[in-house]
């Protein structure tokens, strides 16, 4: 079951109920989307909020201990299901912590395997197993340039945090708002449909919909795709053409 999506925040924290967004009606109608939900409240006056403590609805008993509570279902996910469900050694259980760290600290990035193994001085083919166990534990997010038959030894093609509060429960530095835009569009479209790393862009949605994510500033695609790709804004109201709020994303479930 996903954490709570950016729509579904919104419910908490203002009460009021907004109905969730199919894709292909999204990109269709986003101007008229984005002016119905900025006429009854701001949303980007929530969305870095959403980012930093919104995942999890135990936000609402405590902001201030949030991340640490994170932090200690994070290491109960590995030294309790984890070691359980993969009968993972403790040795490997620190391991599989270090690797949340270093990867907490970095921004999604097209992984060395043999490097990062190194680091973390475990062997390769552990390494591999290790990322889809923290895949399938909903701790990380892996993306393929062709999702489909992936197997265990299949090397990622990008590398995310599964949703942006873990970079702020899990780095030890300030995280890059980059990440954070890019994390936020990968799990709230994950949940419902199939996200492939092409070779130009950002993202592949459904084989279909390729994107882009950027600032406000970010310029448009090349002209002769823009049927097709789209750019996810962010720190804008409203979109136009094939420009996109990010948050607007947060609506799909």
């Amino acid at each position: 079951m996903p954490g709570l999506s950016f729509r579904e925040y919104l419910a908490f924290e203002t009460g009021l109920a907004f109905q969730p967004i199919n894709l292909e009606d999204l990109l269709k109608e986003h101007v008229n989307l984005a002016r119905d939900v900025n006429e009854k409240i701001k949303p980007l006056q929530h969305f870095g909020d959403y980012l930093r403590f919104g995942y999890y609805p135990y936000y609402l008993e405590n902001r201030e201990f949030y991340h640490l509570k994170v932090q200690q279902d994070v290491n109960l996910i590995i030294e309790s299901d984890l070691s359980y469900t993969e009968g993972i050694s403790i040795s490997h259980q620190e391991k599989l912590k270090k690797l949340l760290y270093i990867l907490a600290s970095s921004p999604p990035f097209k992984p060395n395997i043999s490097k990062l193994a190194s680091h973390i001085e475990i062997a390769r083919n552990t390494l591999m197993n290790s990322l889809h166990i923290l895949h399938k534990a909903r701790l990380l997010g892996l993306m393929y340039a062709d999702p489909v038959g992936v197997t265990l030894l299949q090397k990622p093609d990008k590398v995310f945090l599964f949703h942006p509060n873990l970079y702020y429960a899990l780095s030890r530095q300030d995280t890059d708002v980059g990440s954070l835009h890019e994390t936020f569009f990968y799990n709230q479209l994950q949940a419902k449909y199939e996200i492939a790393y092409p070779s130009h862009h950002d993202f592949l949605v459904d084989g279909q919909y390729l994107f882009e994510i950027g600032g406000k500033n970010k310029k448009m695609v090349r002209e002769d795709e823009q049927q097709n790709a789209w750019v996810a804004k962010d720190n804008i109201e409203y979109g136009y053409k094939n420009q996109v709020p990010l948050w607007l994303f947060g609506f799909l479930y």
